[in-house]
């Protein structure tokens, strides 16, 4: 190889070099950072659509489970419920009962809050999650649109109805109910221990009261007792019924010895009197937010006779349970003439009147609240109100008080950890604060974030219709129901849940909505009217009770109808009776011979046997925007 040769590759290696050592330009940089950024961006877009999906999905599934798990023990409640569901139980068969109230509201009249009338708390439309699929103020019902309130109001028409109740007793011998019962309550010498200091420990049965109830969140602030307004939170009690209970209080008074038997659970320190009655409520109250047992005041004379007896609060049998009186919350306390009473028909849940406003009366277990005694305060149904501490002075026990209202409306009010009223309504309430340092609040809690827990019993003659126009199937649960007696209708079938008392539910909603009313008087079917006005349990805002009633009222020597003569279907004589015409008009007369079954004094709300029930849970997650519902039917049909 010649000299130039290799110098000639010597030069061209040496190039080579120095352009591999050549740094990157600017514009290459640049080019570099722009592809690296969109990669960037394109992976971490993958990634946070994947972490959204996977966080949402997660959502869905705990919603999912928790909402099977809420079902699961919904069913297994029922499936145990001890009564036949048939009307006119008698107390000594010991089965217990199966009640359910139904309030004002329904599916297609799902709140107050979404009715657009001013001054009720409407719901922001702008700032309200929940979910919702039509413009704000109107909904299509077939060939209708009904009118809710216009730009005022919000077509959340995920809400459903909500305001119902069920309630029953029931057993489970697999899994027993497990509640609180009372330790620490008596004393060295056998007496009993001030309530403010009892403990607890917990027992099981395999009978139970169990009570299902919802509460729609207020459009105000509650001290964080409650969520978003217009969501509903779903409650479960469980009161274990164990009358076997005997903690053999003694040495109580001057006379010594013995004083209380099997099923005493609580003597009230000093109520000899037995007019005290709103006193042994209150009393009654604070004792079931403690302890999770059925349990009912009774005046017993056999306890402390030396002052002529005292109240107690005594253990439920299944027999004590069939009649209403010593159900849970059935207080039925109404004031007449300054006098207070326990009064039939013992209403759970009625709106009733003058509660909204009106006045509701507080009245504090005294025996633990240093005899603070009752306080009367302005109350609006749903609305905050003024401070009430029973602690006297801030100092020993928080409880929620007994409350009542002069008229016939239920009332119950929530408070918070500082003494605080924070809700009032005509409805049931969850448990809450128990002591100055102990709460109980969320024991109860099924399910939050709710939209609707709906009861409805079935109907073996309710119409269902076709709506020839829109070719839709109308059932008494749709809104559109009452037009199918003016629209070419066609009647397809017979049999479909119901609420209690819809052709009546129906007529309402269109007042309150200032819609056509439509009355749907060609149907005639055992629910479509409201209950009998012999059981006293029908209102002026639309509360219906099913109840398998008890047959004791017509001869336990009380004048129930207050007509002057007492048990007058069982005394052996041909008394004037209420007896119904073609039109379904009560008259009365003397006719159908002695003791017939027109002149009871009582009657159940619905005679006629419950065939099956329908309980809708509907629920909404949030984060995916999901709305979940599942459907618990029970039949009584024995098969």
């Amino acid at each position: 190889m010649s000299k130039k040769t290799v110098l000639n590759q010597k030069i061209a290696h040496s190039s080579r070099q120095r352009r591999a050592r050549r740094g990157l330009t600017l514009v290459e940089m640049l080019i570099a950072v722009a592809l690296t950024l969109v990669l960037m961006g394109t992976v971490a877009s993958i990634f946070a659509s994947v972490s959204g999906s996977i966080a949402n999905r997660r959502s869905s599934m705990e919603m999912n489970t928790q909402l099977a798990h809420v079902r699961n023990v919904l069913a297994s409640d029922l499936r145990g419920a001890t009564c036949t569901a048939l009307p006119w139980q008698r107390p000594e068969a010991s089965q217990g009962y199966f009640e359910i109230v139904e309030g004002l509201y329904c599916d297609f009249y799902p709140s107050a809050l979404t009715d657009g009338i001013p001054g009720n708390g409407e719901l922001e439309v702008g700032s309200s999650t929940i979910p919702t699929g039509l413009q704000p103020g109107s909904e299509t019902v077939g060939a209708y649109v009904q009118n809710l309130g216009g730009p005022n109001a919000t077509a959340s028409n995920g809400l459903g109805d909500y305001d119902d109740i069920l309630a029953f007793t029931t057993r489970n011998e697999s899994e027993p109910f497990v509640g609180r019962v009372p330790q620490g309550n008596r004393l060295g010498d056998g007496s009993q221990e001030n309530f403010s200091r009892w403990g607890y420990t917990t027992s099981q049965s395999p009978l139970a009261e169990v009570i299902w109830f919802a509460v729609e969140n207020p459009p105000y602030d509650t001290g964080g007792l409650m969520g978003e307004a217009g969501f509903r939170t779903i409650y479960r009690r469980a009161l274990i019924i164990a009358p076997w209970l005997d903690y053999s209080y003694s040495n109580y008074s001057a006379t010594g010895g013995p004083v209380s038997r099997p099923g005493v659970l609580r003597i009230l320190d000093g109520q000899n009197d037995e007019s005290e009655i709103d006193e042994a409520d209150a009393a009654l109250v604070a004792f079931q937010e403690r302890y999770d047992i059925s349990a009912r005041i009774e005046f017993d004379r056999t306890v402390d006779p030396g002052n002529g007896g005292t109240w107690v609060i005594k253990a439920n049998t299944l027999a004590d349970l069939t009649k209403r009186e010593h159900r849970y919350e059935h207080h039925g306390h109404v004031v007449s003439s300054g006098n207070d009473g326990k009064t039939f028909p013992f209403n759970m849940m009625s709106a009733g009147n003058g509660m909204s406003p009106g006045q509701i009366t507080i009245v504090p277990d005294d025996t633990v609240s240093n005899g603070s005694g009752a306080n009367i305060i302005p109350v609006l149904e749903g609305q905050a109100v003024q401070q009430f501490d029973i602690r006297s002075g801030g100092t020993g026990y928080i409880g929620r008080p007994f409350a009542h209202t002069d008229g016939n409306a239920t009332a119950r009010v929530m408070v918070d950890e500082g003494g605080v009223i924070r809700y009032a309504t005509t409805g049931l309430v969850p448990l809450g604060q128990i002591g100055p340092r102990q709460s109980r609040r969320g024991e109860d809690l099924m399910l939050s974030q709710a939209l609707a827990f709906d009861v409805q019993v079935y109907d073996p003659e309710a119409p269902v219709y076709l709506n020839n126009a829109t070719n839709t199937t109308l059932t008494p649960a749709d809104a559109g129901y009452r037009f199918s007696a003016t629209q070419p209708s066609t009647r397809v079938s017979s049999g479909a849940y119901v609420d209690l008392g819809y052709r009546n539910l129906h007529a309402e909603v269109a007042r309150r909505l200032n819609a056509p009313i439509v009355v749907l008087s060609s149907i005639d079917s055992p629910f479509v009217d409201p209950p009998s006005f012999q059981s006293q349990l029908g209102d002026g805002r639309l509360t219906r009770v099913y109840d398998t009633w008890s047959l004791h009222y017509e001869n336990n020597g009380i004048d129930e109808d207050r007509d002057g003569l007492v048990d007058e279907g069982t005394n052996g004589f041909d008394d004037p009776g209420v007896y119904y015409d073609a039109n379904g008009n009560p008259t009365t007369a003397i006719r159908l011979g002695v003791d017939d079954p027109g002149e009871y004094e009582t009657a159940p709300p619905y005679n006629t046997p419950l065939r099956a029930v329908q309980v809708r849970l509907r629920v909404y997650e949030p984060d995916s925007g999901q709305i979940r519902e599942v459907t618990v039917r029970q039949h009584f049909v024995p098969e």
